[in-house]
């Protein structure tokens, strides 16, 4: 068996990129690496108060103690090692993601899916050597999958596993904290400001005239910009496939798992980003549009006013673009 194994480092190969002039002349530019990747922070308010900075990356901090599947000793491990033992008093924030992931569980008819936990481990995504596992394991690992796994309650701040269940956040933690960041921003006076995470997640504070410029690329070239478009504010996620898999035996396989048939996804579907109010849920449906593809996600963002989509998929004579929901300013860039 041949296997090879790919994973960008410092950005997602099929990312979101915003215009690098609105960074001149901004307030503060400031970069950490956070949850697995880049973060950068522009204020461009001209004289930002105190350590604004620090205060939202030690946000960041934080929250990567709480929803991290990588770090053994963060809540979600505590909570996926408890898993069959009843409901687990949590705190806010992981309440919070439960929630909100078991409602776009929901939404998506079990495409996103934090309790792919099970399907990720037996496949070797939460490793650095992923493979393809025997199928009685990974049958077993989908046994332990779907919504129904999952029991949050809100007013007790509590969430049950079923025995052999866990959850992973790797589809919708960023976009959590992207919300938690500009929630910190706004409560200390920042009037605009972007949040970037790895050029997959985006989120924006405040207004600029026009709108703030985001350029999706090629996915199969980062190098090259694809479209652009300005959104008025809110938030920008994106998810591919392109940024981490592994082949075996002339085989790639991705990231981003179907949970409804316990394996990665294959289409010819190359990325999907989506644009709404909230990073949370921008990244979870970016990931549950990545998974239903473009067909049936375009019939679920048609329900959803608030909500725009890109897909970009691989045509028999190069990529084709197509767009749900209302987008300003889109621009073909390359063909």
């Amino acid at each position: 068996m041949t296997r090879a194994v790919v994973a960008a480092t410092v950005a997602l190969v099929a990312g979101l990129v915003t215009a690098q002039t609105w960074a001149r002349g901004a307030g503060v530019h400031a970069v950490r690496y956070l949850m697995g990747t880049w973060c950068d922070l522009v204020i461009f308010d001209p004289q930002p108060r105190g350590d604004v900075t620090e205060s939202v990356f030690q946000e960041i901090v934080r929250l990567e103690h709480v929803l991290s599947s990588w770090d053994s000793s963060s809540e979600l491990s505590q909570l996926n090692a408890h898993a069959g033992h009843g409901p687990q008093t949590v705190s806010d924030d992981l309440a919070n993601v439960v929630e909100e992931s078991q409602s776009m569980c929901g939404m998506t008819g079990g495409a996103f899916d934090a309790s792919v936990a099970p399907l990720l481990r037996a496949w070797g995504f939460l490793s650095d050597s992923p493979d393809t596992p025997d199928v009685d394991v990974s049958r077993e690992a989908q046994s332990h999958v779907g919504c129904d796994r999952v029991t949050v309650q809100h007013d007790s701040k509590s969430v049950a596993l079923a025995d052999g269940s866990s959850l992973d956040f790797g589809g919708i933690g960023k976009g959590y904290a992207v919300d938690r960041a500009l929630a910190v921003l706004r409560a200390r006076g920042v009037t605009r400001a972007k949040v970037d995470f790895g050029s997959s997640s985006l989120g924006f504070l405040g207004h600029i005239d026009g709108g703030w410029p985001v350029v999706i690329v090629d996915p199969l070239d980062r190098d090259t910009p694809l479209i652009s478009f300005q959104v008025p504010d809110g938030s920008v996620s994106t998810s591919s496939q392109q940024e981490r898999y592994f082949v075996s035996d002339g085989h790639r396989y991705g990231h981003i798992f179907d949970p409804r048939l316990g394996r990665p996804v294959e289409s010819g579907l190359l990325s999907v980003t989506v644009i709404t109010a909230r990073g949370s849920s921008a990244d979870a449906l970016s990931t549950g549009l990545f998974v239903m593809g473009a067909t049936e996600g375009k019939r679920l963002i048609a329900q959803m006013p608030d909500v725009s989509a890109v897909f970009v998929e691989q045509g028999d004579s190069g990529l084709v673009i197509s767009t749900a929901g209302k987008l300003t300013g889109l621009t073909r860039l390359s063909h």
